[in-house]
């Protein structure tokens, strides 16, 4: 059975500089977030429209790219 989250993950599709982003992140052997918490940022960097952020721990910057999206 799947969940709701893997059925929102799968609709959200990535591009190549987040596939290769990810692509690394499994490489490192870090996690990184799904596209539904990637999506969350992106909507929470956007609403507030934050003109800087900071980011601790960020592994391969995927996370770091949702939220530069969201800047945009």
């Amino acid at each position: 059975m799947t969940s709701a989250a893997e059925t929102v993950d799968d609709y959200l599709p990535d591009d190549d500089v987040m596939l290769a982003a990810r692509a690394r992140a499994a490489e490192l052997g870090c996690a990184a977030v799904a596209p539904s918490t990637g999506a969350a940022l992106r909507f929470l960097a956007t609403t507030v429209g934050a003109k800087a952020v900071v980011e601790l721990g960020t592994g391969a910057g995927v996370s770091g790219l949702y939220l530069l999206r969201g800047m945009a």
